[in-house]
């Protein structure tokens, strides 16, 4: 999928948010306006839950045609889904739950049986590109759970797989670089001075770097407070 770079900076995290929110509605509702639906899968994390309750009120600007959307998960911890750190159960929270019409929600695990298991299950659901996606960054510049030097680079037949990340809860499942390239609409959401190195060495890679996952997506439309854009040199 042939995509280019973008990128917006905002004062700060409060500011960026109400921004990131309205931007990413626009194309979810271009997408629907165009192809009748719109996969969009979910990124996980603490960054995005502001920007999904400014989605789940629905005021001008932030409408969402949910009864359209698809919502699937760029990666998941292998817990509950009433577990704290539950992309799913966050999600639920802050948006699914408030939604009064829905298309499909595709959750990538609850947490029981097999993890390998659970991420081929998932790859049923992948089979067709995501429309959009979107992603939050790590200090290290992972991306979903694409961890640096990830075994997803090396799996380049699979959607989805179940991968160790460094931080507790460890075992996730996470689509793969494979997903990711084949996105339509790829949307990054960074907030934080602790990212502002893996942001700029990120956006400037003239290739896809295994130590740095968000190479992956260098070609995306980046939505950045200014502490995370503080090392950018354009």
């Amino acid at each position: 999928m042939t995509r280019t770079q973008q990128w917006l900076v905002a004062p700060n995290a409060a500011q960026l948010i109400p921004t990131a929110a309205a931007i990413v509605a626009a194309q979810i509702r271009a997408v629907v306006a165009a192809r009748g639906t719109c996969r969009l899968a979910l990124a996980g994390g603490n960054t995005p839950a502001p920007l999904y309750a400014l989605w789940a009120k629905g005021e001008a600007g932030f409408e969402v045609p949910f009864a359209q959307v698809t919502a699937l998960f760029g990666d998941e911890r292998f817990v509950p889904h009433d577990h704290a750190d539950s992309n799913y159960r966050s999600a639920r929270e802050h948006l699914l739950s408030r939604v009064p019409a829905l298309g499909a929600v595709h959750p990538m695990t609850d947490g029981a049986g097999d993890p390998d298991a659970a991420a081929l299950a998932y790859e049923a659901h992948l089979q067709d590109p995501i429309d959009v996606l979107l992603l939050g960054m790590g200090p290290d510049g992972h991306i979903a759970s694409i961890f640096p030097h990830s075994p997803a680079f090396s799996s380049p037949e699979r959607l989805a797989l179940a991968v160790i990340g460094p931080k507790p809860p460890p075992q996730r499942i996470t689509i793969t670089p494979r997903v990711v390239a084949a996105a339509r609409h790829v949307f990054v959401l960074v907030t934080g001075a602790d990212k502002a190195e893996a942001v700029s060495q990120a956006m400037s890679a003239t290739g896809v770097s295994e130590a740095l996952p968000a190479t992956l997506v260098r070609e995306a439309f980046w939505l950045l407070d200014a502490p995370a854009a503080s090392q950018l040199t354009r």
